[in-house]
């Protein structure tokens, strides 16, 4: 079985969106972690591991030398 989708994603320089559309289904904007659209940000944690969005969002403010602000 095949199943044919889209997906599309908008890298903003302040906030990131992604669409999908599903075999003969409108598209519609995909949730992530119920926001409709997510902080374009990038974290390096002291770990080494990539936190991105919220996430990264949340940590900047105690690290703001391992945050990128509008990556793209």
């Amino acid at each position: 079985m095949t199943t044919s989708w889209l997906l599309g994603i908008d890298f903003g320089t302040s906030s990131t969106v992604v669409a999908g559309r599903g075999a003969g289904r409108p598209p519609e904007i995909i949730e992530i972690h119920g926001e409709r659209r997510v902080p374009s940000l990038v974290l390096i944690d002291a770990n080494g591991r990539t936190i991105v969005g919220r996430g990264a969002e949340a940590l900047g403010g105690a690290n703001p030398d391992r945050l990128l602000r509008a990556p793209k």
